[in-house]
């Protein structure tokens, strides 16, 4: 027997008319979840995981000669390249100073947060002070494919402001901006070669040396280490009976307490005590 029904039962709320109402449950009733949402995203970017994007300042415990700046990130790197990986490799933008590091990492987070928990061991021979800016989860696109270096001379103007907000503000305005526009730089085929040192219209898009300091003495910031710490480990959580049971009666409604016709509590007694 044909059915009467002619449309799908998911019928847009502003399609709705008489003919087929009755048989129509509107789509804002079956409320999707974010995770269905995050799911389709990924899936039409060919993706099986989250892609993220991290900023990072760091301050060298000593002056790096400009041809050394990216070894140790470089060996990170390759290490983490050993284990196959199913969305792509590590992205992004990596300026390095004699004394500064700014990075901005772009990647699946099994390769964001590998990256992070090999920096975390070397951290504290490597820097005297560190601070993670930026946390992006879910982007959907990147600057940057691979990644990219760039050497840098700090301007001499200071941007810094006695506003903690506005000096993080602009650090990442800043950052932005240079990802912009070297992008853009590698992206031109008509350049033969490119220096590894930033172009001198871009040195002023560099954050300087006193708004780098104020950022990094932010303490509401967290450091490599301290997010490396916490990057997927969820805390754990206790259940209700794990912090309050047994529970003292003069807590609850006396109700609440009192045993049923049918009841039999084989494990605590009326004062809260475990029975032998």
């Amino acid at each position: 027997m044909k059915s009467g029904r002619e449309t799908s039962a998911n019928v847009p709320y502003y399609k709705l008319n008489k003919l087929y109402e009755q048989y129509s449950v509107p789509s804002f009733i079956n409320r999707r979840t974010l995770a269905g949402h995050v799911r389709d995203n990924q899936l039409v970017f060919g993706r099986r995981s989250y892609f993220q994007r991290i900023i990072y300042l760091a301050r060298h415990r000593t002056v790096i000669e400009p041809h050394k700046i990216k070894d140790p990130f470089n060996k990170i790197i390759k290490e983490i390249y050993k284990y196959p990986m199913d969305d792509g490799r590590l992205g992004g933008l990596l300026i390095g100073h004699d004394m500064y590091s700014v990075h901005m990492l772009e990647g699946s987070d099994e390769l964001i947060g590998n990256y992070f928990q090999h920096l975390s061991k070397i951290s504290d021979e490597l820097f005297d002070k560190s601070r993670v800016v930026l946390v992006y989860n879910n982007i959907n696109q990147r600057f940057f494919e691979k990644i990219v270096w760039r050497l840098a001379n700090l301007p001499d103007i200071t941007d810094v402001s006695e506003n903690m907000e506005r000096n993080i503000s602009t650090v990442l305005k800043k950052i932005y901006y240079l990802c912009k526009k070297i992008k853009e730089e590698e992206a031109d085929e008509d350049t033969a070669f490119k220096s590894y040192y930033l172009a001198s219209e871009l040195e002023e898009w560099t954050p300087d040396e006193k708004l780098m300091e104020a950022v990094l003495d932010v303490e509401g910031l967290q450091t490599i280490k301290e997010f490396a710490d916490i990057y997927g480990n969820c805390a754990s959580m206790l259940t209700f009976e794990d912090r309050h049971w047994p529970v003292e009666d003069d807590h609850l409604p006396t109700s609440s307490t009192s045993g049923g016709k049918y009841d039999v509590n084989l494990i605590f007694g009326r004062d809260g005590t475990m029975k032998k």
